[in-house]
């Protein structure tokens, strides 16, 4: 049986845990390795909005988002590909956290925003558009659980400390990613 090898997930994963050990061995501390601040992106520091997706504040944070990248990552990228759950998940990612600092600048919130939950949650709103778009499931379908699926998991992400807003405009941008690299049916 011959099993196409996928590369992207890993290779996020990969690319998170060594931002995460370089900014924690002396090597930069987050900030310097790419946290996003509104103020600071305020001043032309754009290259934050990619790189805040790899930044992580601690090892449960870390760990919290892998597998949550893992679990759901996986599924999606055997389903569209690599580069293109590539594309989906690094422009609703940048697109996402532009959106978070907008917000945060408009409402003078100077807050510290990094971590890839906001490209996951982007990858929820891939998902999200795929049962739309997929025609004989709703988001009604299973009783509700999808709905009631993603809105726990925004009200756990946000209980736990994760930026809400960050998340929302994740899924939001996802959703819109997902629209335009999708736009019709894939399945059935």
């Amino acid at each position: 049986m011959n099993k196409k090898a996928y590369f992207t997930v890993p290779l996020l994963i990969a690319v998170n845990v060594a931002v995460f050990l370089l900014s924690h061995v002396g090597i930069g501390t987050v900030y310097q390795l790419g946290v996003s601040i509104p103020a600071v992106v305020n001043q032309r520091q754009w290259y934050r909005l990619l790189t805040a997706v790899f930044a992580h504040f601690s090892v449960t944070h870390l760990l919290c988002n892998m597998a949550a990248l893992y679990s759901i990552g996986r599924t999606i990228e055997r389903a569209i590909g690599s580069w293109k759950f590539l594309i989906l998940y690094l422009s609703a990612g940048v697109l996402g956290n532009g959106l978070a600092m907008c917000f945060f600048l408009t409402t003078h919130q100077n807050v510290l925003l990094a971590g890839a939950s906001g490209a996951i949650f982007a990858l929820m709103g891939h998902l999200t558009h795929m049962y739309i778009m997929r025609g004989k499931y709703k988001l009604y379908a299973f009783g509700g659980g999808f709905i009631r699926g993603i809105a726990l998991t925004f009200l756990l992400s946000s209980l736990s400390g994760g930026s809400f807003i960050g998340h929302l405009c994740g899924f939001v941008f996802g959703f819109i990613v997902s629209r335009i690299m999708f736009p019709y049916r894939l399945w059935g």
